[in-house]
């Protein structure tokens, strides 16, 4: 990746590569800029006598100057290891040692709190680099972000010349911690090799525009979906990332950045979801009847694309496009996007098609950190719902015996860092990579996920049931944002939900309650209470009898990070779930 930083700074030094702050203040690095702030990243590590294939630790949001320190530790040869902000000091402290790293950066007076706190545990760290400027900080331990460029001579560009063109296709080019649904983090190692093959399988389907996409770099870049958008497409394309280190301000981004590609997780598609549902419930009269045809326009012209293959037209579409479909994705800075993604979790079929109905359809893309993010994605234009796409061309792919979805390529993981038994659960004598998911290919090979192999629960009864299908059809309810199936052991199903907070006035008026913001008042209220019931019971007409879900509860809010009940790119953690919220759940099969 470092090279290619070289090839587009040559190419386009002035060219805007790199922007933060804030959207009406951003601060912009060229590619000139941009490639001499990761040498001399690169030449400071050395000075501070990190060796090849060392691992340095990174924790903080996402900023420039955390791509160009991540760039930086790639150009000395070393290895990039970053850490959730959301990680308590504890679990930041695991990482550090058990990747034996020296020097951390960090960014926030937050996280370096959390270092001084368990600096007595982290005896191998020797710098600190702080991004922020942060007073009162311990001089002997920490450097700022200034204080640590200057520490790069000139006279080590030769030895960094020397480590960028040795790296060899096995060396790391990320160890990337997984945020851990069960039990401890583990280290997963990531290879030059891997990283390029999947990119170029990708490109394939989505080529990339020379120094012409824009995207916007706001999920954790610990994650590797993310690392990838960012990093990934920007050495392949020259792309121009602007950097949100919020995800709660990628809303006012995506107007000012207008981006050509365009990562979320389910949750954030779902919150968008939410708000425009609001947006478009605001219109009365003639203009609702027109925003109603456009979207069932819309909605069956894209119909028409999955039917042939390819991107259909028509009159009725183009005036649809025109008169309501443009102005919306405008409003939401999405108007100029090639290709919307969707990675992580299930894409619930409710929203793929919301979406697909204002012309921005979803491509699913199924992987996960040990596959180097991707496995398959849908073709573009043409997402099949309810399916995450066709195997890349550098994944094979096959199943086990119980469904059990098994992947073989270049972008398969070494393994754990310093965890052979967990390597060797993970990929079998034969080269194929247990991915843990349940699965099918349909007969024109897209592929299915029905399930986790560790999350499928079993009734009193000897029934397995697949708690992801109950969560999708459930959280398909109009007004409910989060589902959680529980059972195992239990002689029924139920479930735990959330009320979607943005919808919440409106559903409230559809039913007659008088709402006040209180949403733990509304989730106790009788008429919603008896909806969800009504709402549940026809969910159920679609399940067998055994998966049918017999009695929910309504949480007074919604799940969180911060309660630990969701991971940093918000998957369920469901341990942490049930513990959390022992006592209504056990309420349900008492």
């Amino acid at each position: 990746m470092v090279t290619k930083l070289d090839h587009w700074a040559d190419k386009a030094p002035d060219k805007p590569a790199l922007h933060g702050g804030s959207p009406d203040a951003l601060t912009t690095w060229t590619w000139s800029q941009y490639r001499d702030d990761v040498h001399q990243v690169g030449r400071a590590l050395i000075a501070a006598g990190i060796a090849p294939g060392e691992s340095v630790a990174l924790i903080g949001n996402n900023t420039p100057q955390w791509l160009i320190a991540d760039l930086g530790i790639l150009a000395a040869a070393a290895v990039p290891t970053p850490i959730y902000v959301t990680n308590t000091a504890e679990q930041v402290a695991w990482v550090i040692n058990h990747c034996q790293a020296r020097v951390v950066f960090a960014d926030t007076a937050e996280q370096y709190e959390k270092l001084l706190a368990e600096r007595p545990d982290l005896p191998r760290v020797e710098l600190v680099v702080l991004i922020d400027d942060i007073p009162d900080r311990d001089p002997e331990w920490t450097s700022s972000w200034q204080e640590f460029m200057s520490t790069g001579s000139e006279d080590s560009e030769p030895e960094l010349r020397t480590r960028m063109d040795n790296v060899a296709p096995d060396d790391l080019t990320l160890l990337c911690y997984t945020s851990g649904t069960t039990g401890e983090p583990k280290g997963v190692q990531l290879r030059h090799e891997g990283w390029n093959a999947v990119i170029a399988s990708v490109v394939e389907i989505v080529p990339v525009i020379e120094l012409g996409e824009r995207t916007v770099s706001y999920l954790p870049l610990c994650h590797v979906a993310e690392h990838a958008m960012t990093l990934g497409l920007q050495a392949k394309s020259g792309a121009e990332v602007f950097c949100c280190d919020d995800v709660a301000k990628v809303k006012d981004f995506l107007p000012v950045a207008r981006p050509t590609i365009f990562l979320a997780v389910p949750r954030v598609w779902e919150k968008f979801e939410s708000a425009l549902r609001v947006r478009l419930g605001e219109a009365t009269g003639i203009k609702a009847k027109l925003a109603d045809w456009a979207v069932r326009t819309e909605f069956k012209g894209f119909q028409s694309d999955i039917a042939a293959g390819k991107k259909t037209g028509g009159i009725q579409r183009d005036l649809a496009n025109k008169l309501v479909i443009s102005k919306v994705k405008a409003a939401l800075g999405l108007d100029q996007v090639r290709v919307c993604l969707s990675g992580s979790a299930p894409m619930s079929p409710k929203t793929a098609d919301f979406f697909a109905s204002l012309g921005l359809p979803i491509h699913d893309v199924y992987g996960m950190t040990e596959t180097t993010a991707v496995v398959s994605m849908a073709p573009l234009g043409i997402p099949r719902s309810g399916t995450v796409g066709k195997p890349i061309s550098c994944v094979s792919v096959r199943f086990a015996d119980d469904g059990e979805i098994l992947a073989k390529g270049p972008g398969m993981t070494l393994g754990y860092h310093n965890a052979p038994e967990l390597t060797a659960e993970l990929i079998d004598s034969d080269g194929w990579l247990h991915t843990g998911d349940i699965g099918n290919l349909d007969h024109d090979g897209f592929l299915r996920i029905t399930d986790r192999k560790k999350d499928l629960f079993k009734t009193s009864g000897g029934k397995y049931v697949a708690p992801q299908l109950l969560e999708s059809k459930l959280k398909s309810i109009p007004g409910v944002s989060q589902a959680v199936a529980v059972g195992d052991g239990q002689r029924f199903i139920g479930a735990v939900l959330t009320l979607d907070p943005d919808g919440a006035p409106a559903l409230a008026g559809e039913l007659g309650i008088l709402f006040d913001g209180d949403l733990a008042a509304f989730s106790r209220d009788p008429k919603l209470v008896a909806y969800i019931d009504e709402q549940v019971a026809r969910v159920n007409r679609d399940l067998a009898r055994y998966e049918q879900i017999k009695k929910v509860t309504i949480l007074p809010e919604e799940l969180s990070v911060e309660a630990g009940e969701l991971t940093a790119t918000m998957k369920i953690k469901r341990k942490a779930i049930r513990t959390n919220h022992a006592e209504a759940i056990d309420a349900l099969f008492s």
